[in-house]
């Protein structure tokens, strides 16, 4: 739906595409989502601003969007408005950018808002294009757009702590596997798998990439 009216959010059973019930949210145009199925969070955002919901089965209903009580919190957005936004693993934070700047958030109910951004780009410098949390929260692997390298933002230190370089062309997305290995994919088909510590990384070239470049899709194609 347009802003003026809000985001309705229809939730289905996945055995049975059965509609179980609504969220109706209001973030803006455009809305994107991202899930937690463990945690049974549910993060809607738009440029406007996130909301962050609980999503346990028993309280939904088809004909009714679920009760207000069950949004953890509303984070309003600063201008420009949220580009890109996810819930960690494990779900303990939300991460998201807005402009420069990253930002982050804890799960539980009534959390504190941010007052400063977790990693702020110095002027002049590519902006987030997206980035991707480590399943154990320690650190983020942040991406430019245009670059062909990947900032590692780490918990606890301002600004990039390390930089990682190996891509011929620029890096379209990062994301980790299920052991906690990091990966990323460039413009070139490059399939680059980052180890923990030192070394280099063992690269793969994919033939093809899929219409839409997604990350998890492509591990399978690893090996």
């Amino acid at each position: 739906a347009g802003e003026d009216e809000g985001t309705r959010v229809t939730l289905f059973d996945r055995r049975t595409m059965k509609p179980l019930g609504s969220i109706a949210a209001s973030v803006g145009p455009a809305p994107r989502l991202a899930f937690a199925p463990g945690a049974e969070l549910l993060l809607i955002h738009g440029p406007a601003a996130l909301e962050l919901w609980e999503v346990p089965v028993a309280p939904l209903a088809p004909d009714q969007p679920l009760d207000a009580r069950y949004r953890r919190w509303r984070q309003p957005a600063d201008d420009p408005g949220v580009t890109h936004a996810t819930i960690g693993a494990p779900a303990g934070t939300v991460t998201w950018s807005s402009g420069g700047a990253l930002y982050r958030r804890s799960t539980e109910r009534g959390s504190t808002a941010p007052t400063d951004p977790l990693w702020q780009a110095a002027e002049g410098t590519p902006v987030p294009g997206s980035f991707a949390p480590a399943p154990d929260g320690t650190q983020l692997a942040v991406l430019r757009e245009g670059e062909k390298t990947i900032g590692m933002v780490e918990q606890g230190r301002p600004g990039i702590a390390r930089v990682l370089g190996g891509h011929r062309f620029p890096v379209a997305t990062v994301g980790y596997d299920a052991a906690g290995q990091l990966l990323s994919v460039d413009t070139g088909h490059t399939l680059m798998q980052w180890p923990a510590g030192a070394g280099s990384p063992r690269t793969t070239f994919l033939q093809a990439l899929p219409e839409k470049l997604r990350l998890r899709g492509m591990l399978h194609l690893a090996g």
